[in-house]
């Protein structure tokens, strides 16, 4: 309420610039919170993504391990059972 009664005196005493004044920091106050909003949805999103990369990195990381020590294929790791049943 207090704020109103300035603007109006500010507006008698000063006249249409104080007007554009104060059309631009009611502007400036909404483009703020949206771009709040904006960066907040981005956050969440790249917060997700990076879950996601993580799993994926993790899975393949999983497949290389099974790679490198031959059981990946299904002919290596009955080769490789048959090998050490042999020894």
């Amino acid at each position: 309420m207090a704020e109103n009664t300035l603007v109006a005196e500010l507006a008698k005493n000063v006249g249409f610039p104080i007007l554009l004044f104060i059309i631009w920091v009611v502007y400036h106050r909404a483009t703020m919170r949206i771009f709040e909003k904006i960066t907040e949805t981005q956050y969440k999103i790249l917060r997700d993504l990076i879950e996601t990369n993580n799993c994926t990195v993790g899975a393949l990381a999983r497949i290389e391990q099974k790679i490198d020590s031959n059981t990946w294929c299904p002919y290596a790791r009955e080769r490789m059972k048959e090998v050490k049943k042999n020894e």
